[in-house]
């Protein structure tokens, strides 16, 4: 199964120019097979989830949430369900690390948290940057975000430039290595997503549990990538 685990949409990201609805349909018409949710400190309803599956019922959605902590860095968290009034995860931005983890504790174990571009600003490891890494399952290695400065090609497939930051968190830390889009808008999706075997689990603990236990191999679609990242393409991205 082709999964993008890090998908923000214009009803709940300000940042985002895409519905969640365009976000779904041009991902179904793109072969992707699952897609989680992850707007800025808003985790899906269930109910919000199970709308979208039944008009694309070919598409598996998985509830998720990127949050800022106080640390400075973002964290998305793939929960075992959706939003509903008896959560108690409701995280606010910039909340710390030992908030969090109080706050995900009841539901650990079912949870996969990546830290998301976590060199997009610097090219050194910090104290809080390694206590953000040291806390997450795992560490997004490439996304449309994190190729916006300058990508490097190799064999037809592009790489961030700092890609050995990347690599060297995710083995001094043991971290699965995800490739996503970070899609704003709904030109990315399609051109890079995580390559898993099987079909998209039918619970979101399972997934959850699937991406710790099997990781996940990169796919790319460089001909759909290279419309983004030519000279003008990323800033197309958010209509500039």
């Amino acid at each position: 199964m082709l999964l993008d685990c890090h998908v923000h949409t214009s009803e709940h990201s300000p940042c985002s120019v895409m519905t969640a609805y365009k976000a779904c349909a041009t991902a179904s018409a793109a072969g992707l097979d699952a897609m989680a949710l992850t707007d800025h400190h808003y985790l899906a309803g269930q109910a919000e989830i199970d709308a979208l599956m039944r008009h694309f019922p070919g598409l598996r959605l998985y509830p998720g949430i990127e949050v800022t902590v106080a640390e400075g860095f973002d964290m998305v968290v793939l929960t075992p369900r959706g939003a509903s009034p008896a959560t108690e995860f409701r995280p606010r931005p910039f909340l710390g690390l030992d908030e969090l983890e109080r706050q995900l504790r009841p539901m650990r174990d079912d949870c996969f948290l990546f830290v998301a571009h976590p060199f997009r600003y610097q090219d050194r490891r910090t104290a809080d940057l390694e206590s953000v890494l040291a806390f997450a399952d795992g560490v997004e290695v490439n996304s449309i975000n994190i190729l916006k400065t300058k990508p490097t090609w190799n064999n037809g497939q592009a790489q961030p430039a700092n890609a050995e930051l990347y690599e060297q968190a995710a083995r001094d830390f043991d971290l699965v290595r995800l490739t996503n889009t970070d899609a704003h808008q709904e030109n990315a999706l399609g051109c890079l997503a995580n390559s898993l075997p099987g079909q998209p689990p039918a619970e979101p603990a399972e997934l959850n549990h699937l991406l710790r236990t099997t990781p996940p191999q990169p796919h790319q679609n460089p001909e759909r990538l290279k419309k983004i990242l030519g000279k003008s393409g990323f800033l197309s991205l958010f209509g500039l």
